[in-house]
């Protein structure tokens, strides 16, 4: 596939995604009683209101408004400016980062707060969030297979 044409198909694919967790973050809103669980309750469905960061830790609402559309940007570039020289792990990470952030980043816009739903453990996320760590996770992969590629060459 052009490598054009595969950073398409992962702005595509990452849209879906934003899509996918809009719809369950609006479903949430409008069923904030609606709660089950299985597995002994470490899964399931539950509404939480996250007016924090990752693991709903504190942070002044003001920064999160304004750095993070500068963040967002500045990532997008880069991606934009690299992905064609990176490989798909690297370009599906970045997809998915700023697609998730850009969903949470919606959230706060419109409601001061992040609509979580999934209950995971002791935790309450949702697939944006499941975004951003993937994406995190498939850029350490990405760095690691690229230092082996190194080390190979030396």
């Amino acid at each position: 596939m052009k490598k054009t044409n595969r950073f398409l198909a992962i702005v595509a694919l990452s849209g879906l995604f934003l899509f996918c967790d809009q719809f369950l973050k609006w479903y949430a809103r409008t069923q904030p009683a609606k709660h089950f669980s299985f597995l002994h309750g470490y899964l399931g469905w539950q509404y939480f209101e996250n007016p924090g960061i990752a693991f709903s830790l504190p942070f002044p609402q003001g920064i999160l408004l304004i750095g993070t559309p500068i963040l967002l940007l500045l990532l997008f570039v880069y991606w934009n400016k690299h992905a064609k020289k990176q490989g798909l792990l690297f370009s599906l990470a970045l997809g998915f980062i700023i697609f998730g952030a850009l969903s949470n980043y919606i959230d706060r816009v419109l409601f001061s707060f992040t609509t979580d739903y999934f209950l995971f453990f002791t935790a309450v996320i949702n697939v944006a969030d499941i975004m951003i760590s993937l994406g995190a996770l498939l850029l350490i992969l990405e760095h690691r297979s690229e230092n082996k590629k190194v080390e190979k060459a030396t």
